[in-house]
This record gives structure tokens, sequence and C-alpha cells, in this order.
């Protein structure tokens, strides 16, 4: 049978106990011996902080548009860019921009982009505050057209002031017209395609700085 003693009652008893022990063990008819038990070690904590600036790209669908979208290619790509003021580390608000673009080919022209640019105010929680990981929601009210964006993202902190992760994204704003021609004469072009909604789905890139958000 084995019993313990603390080093604190070793001490009344005059006997000196290693800094770097926290116990001792004395085994069943045998000699004092220290157990060394090292501490717990605290993770790693990346601090939030003022600023955040963003750059995001990836894949895009047409979730919705408007006549004539004849020939208009229902998968496209996308890219943008956040710049946030984080005061709290629960909660930021700033502006994002997302632009889409779509292959267009009307019957008897020649190839076209269908293309959507979204402006928006963003207002972001955030549900950890000193993880290395950080998943968060966004919702935005856009300003450059009549709409509203939401998101969600999972970032990862790679250094001190660097995260990436995934984002997704969905903007929906109805008569939202844009194009762009190809190479070419053309005479006549045909009206635009509405791009009313689209889903992005792609990776953003986050820089932070500044002190830290309290």
């Amino acid at each position: 049978m084995r019993s313990e003693l603390w080093p604190a009652a070793l001490i009344v008893l005059g006997i000196s106990v290693p800094a770097h022990a926290t116990r001792f063990v004395i085994p069943h008819g045998g000699q004092l011996r220290p157990v060394v038990v090292h501490p717990e070690r605290e993770p790693r904590a990346f601090p939030r902080r003022w600023v955040e600036l963003a750059a995001h790209g990836g894949g895009a669908q047409l979730a919705r548009c408007d006549e004539p979208c004849e020939g208009v290619q229902t998968w496209g790509y996308a890219a943008g860019a956040t710049a946030l003021v984080r005061a709290t580390p629960s909660f930021a608000w700033g502006f994002v921009v997302d632009y889409s673009r779509f292959r267009w080919q009307p019957e008897g022209r020649r190839a076209r982009s269908a293309e959507a640019m979204f402006l928006g105010l963003a207002a972001r929680p955030y549900f950890t505050d000193r993880s290395r990981f950080e998943p968060w929601l966004e919702l935005s009210i856009l300003v450059n057209t009549i709409g509203f964006g939401a998101g969600a993202g999972f970032d990862v902190f790679v250094l001190d002031h660097l995260k990436v992760g995934p984002r997704a994204h969905f903007n929906f704003a109805p008569q939202n017209r844009g194009s762009r021609y190809g190479a070419g004469p053309d005479p006549a072009p045909p009206p635009s395609p509405g791009v009313d909604a689209v889903a992005q789905l792609g990776v953003a890139v986050t820089l932070t700085f500044g002190p830290p958000s309290r």
C-alpha cells in the first residue's frame, strides 16, 4: 500500500523539497521518492485587435438571374475585401465589397461577362476571444443597391497578426445589372442580365492591426 505526503507537510518535518516536485511518494517498505509533476501549459492566446483587413476569393454560383438570362453560366468566380473596426473581441463593424463575374454568351453574339458588385455596411459577431480558432457570422446592408448580404466563416490564426479560413457568403439585390463586353465589333449589344442573387464560397486572408480589443 502506498501513502502520499504533500511538500508542505514535509517542510514542517524538516525535510527539504525540490522546487520542481509537487509531492512525494513512499512505497510500502521503501525509500522516500519525489514524484515530479510538470505544470500544465495554458493554451497560447491570440489577442483580437482593433483593425482587421481581409481579402477573399473563390467560386460563385448565380442563384437568381433577371431576364435576359439566356447564355449566362451559373458558375463563375468571386473576389472582394473587408475592412473592420473591432472595438471588442466579440463584435466588429465596417465595410465589405464583393465582386462576382459569370460568362455570358448571347445567341449569335460574341461572349460577354455578366457581373455584380455588392458594397455593404457589415456587422460581424465573433464567438471566441483568445483562441486560435475563430468562427464568425456576418450581416450586411448593401449601399450601392437595394439588398442585403449574409455570411459565415471560420478563421485560424497562423501568426499573431495573420489568420486564414473558409468563408461563405450570399448577396441578394434585385435589379442589380452589369456586363462587360468581349473584344471585337458587336453592334447594338443586348440588355445586361440582372445578377440578383449570388452565393460565394472561398477563402479569406486577414491581417490584424493595432492594440488588443477590450
